[in-house]
């Protein structure tokens, strides 16, 4: 993976409900739903149809600079596994492009409550977001703001070179532009 060290290998793997038009709107798939599969270990992300077909394929991806894991911590700047969901794809000054997943998911948050590492009030904020559709608070212990980005301004030879993230899937910005 180009000099790239990962802690920890896996997948991970966002439905894609919505994709971008033409015009920044948003407008469903043709044929259903897409899923977008991030491979940590060849550094790849790749597109698929409900058929599995592969759609596109982005090569160099960065994670977090230390590695992947279950469940990520504020401030750990490591990449959760896992199956997400998109709950919003904007423009972004610093990143080029954001789209955000629904991370915490609702078992990660379970597991959080479970073991103390978040409070029930906490809990029922996320499981709020979750059952409205919208991505769930970043001001918890278990952070936030997980998604797929750009770089924006930022070198494109430190993306090359190594993990660089906080947690999110950065690709280049002629990636996310096509992606």
């Amino acid at each position: 993976n180009h000099g790239k060290s990962v802690h920890s290998t896996g997948w991970l793997h966002w439905v894609a409900l919505a994709m971008l038009g033409s015009a920044g709107n948003l407008a469903w798939a043709e044929d259903g739903e897409l899923w977008l599969d991030a491979d940590t270990n060849s550094a790849s992300l790749v597109v698929r149809n409900l058929a599995n077909q592969e759609l596109a394929r982005f090569e160099n991806i960065s994670i977090g600079s230390n590695g992947t894991t279950q469940t990520h911590w504020r401030g750990d700047q490591t990449t959760p596994l896992g199956e997400y969901r998109i709950t919003a794809i904007q423009p972004s000054l610093r990143y080029r492009l954001f789209i955000a997943l629904n991370y915490p998911t609702a078992d990660q948050a379970q597991a959080a409550l479970a073991s103390g590492g978040i409070n029930p009030l906490q809990f029922r904020r996320i499981m709020a977001a979750h059952n409205q559709g919208r991505t769930p608070p970043a001001d918890t212990r278990l952070g936030g703001n997980i998604g797929l980005h750009g770089l924006g301004q930022a070198s494109e030879a430190v993306h090359l070179a190594a993990n660089w993230t906080r947690g999110c899937i950065a690709l280049t910005n002629s990636q996310i532009d096509s992606l």
